[in-house]
């Protein structure tokens, strides 16, 4: 797991301070996200290779009628490629190898992603996402084999932790945070987003989105 630069864990403590919205006020998210999320399509039983060909699908440019040039759905604005809950192991659910509570996450916090359904992982995506100049959007605290029975504070902040060090890591550019399982605490979610909005700022120039 790569650690996060001292000088951007000190700007993400004073972000902090700052409303959560203006730390994406770059110009580049100012209307409501367009692209696609796996949940409406296919639910839990989302593959890696469904993914991948929807992020071709989007990049893909066809002939439209009355344009002179062909055109993509991403040249449209639907820029955005979303895999919802089903990323990690659902066929062991509750019986993750290498998980600790029965969940999807290690010890040191850091997401269990099934990479016989994904190969290469989130990361893989994200990147095929980012070769066509499109965002690979993730999605954490899943309502599928839910997690819950943490009470070590230790392992409770790995795990938020983790979820965002894996995000800066894959290269991922969206969050979408649901009400399932016990880590929906909002303000630890959003103190660790604001270190990943730094990174996003830092080393990227593709436009990040988030659904808390």
């Amino acid at each position: 797991m790569v650690p996060v630069p001292l000088s951007l864990a000190l700007g993400a403590v004073m972000l902090h301070q700052i409303p959560l919205a203006l730390a994406f006020d770059n110009g580049q998210v100012r209307r409501p996200l367009m692209g696609f999320r796996s949940w409406d399509y296919v639910g839990i039983k989302v593959t890696g290779a469904e993914m991948n060909a929807t992020i071709d699908a989007l990049a893909e440019k066809r002939e439209i009628p009355g344009e002179l040039e062909p055109v993509s759905l991403a040249d449209l604005g639907y820029r955005d490629v979303a895999i919802d809950d089903g990323w990690q192991p659902v066929n062991e659910c509750h019986q993750v190898p290498g998980a600790i509570h029965r969940g999807f996450h290690r010890p040191d916090g850091s997401p269990i992603v099934d990479e016989t359904r994904f190969p290469g992982g989130i990361e893989a995506m994200a990147h095929r996402a980012k070769k066509h100049n499109l965002s690979f959007s993730w999605y954490t605290n899943n309502c599928g084999c839910s997690e819950s029975g943490y009470s070590d504070p230790k392992e409770i902040e790995a795990h938020y932790e983790g979820d965002v060090h894996a995000m800066i890591n894959w290269g991922v550019r969206g969050l979408k945070v649901d009400g399932c399982s016990q880590f929906n605490n909002m303000t630890k979610v959003r103190t660790n987003v604001v270190v990943w909005v730094v990174v996003m700022q830092q080393y990227s120039s593709v436009p990040g989105s988030l659904c808390l």
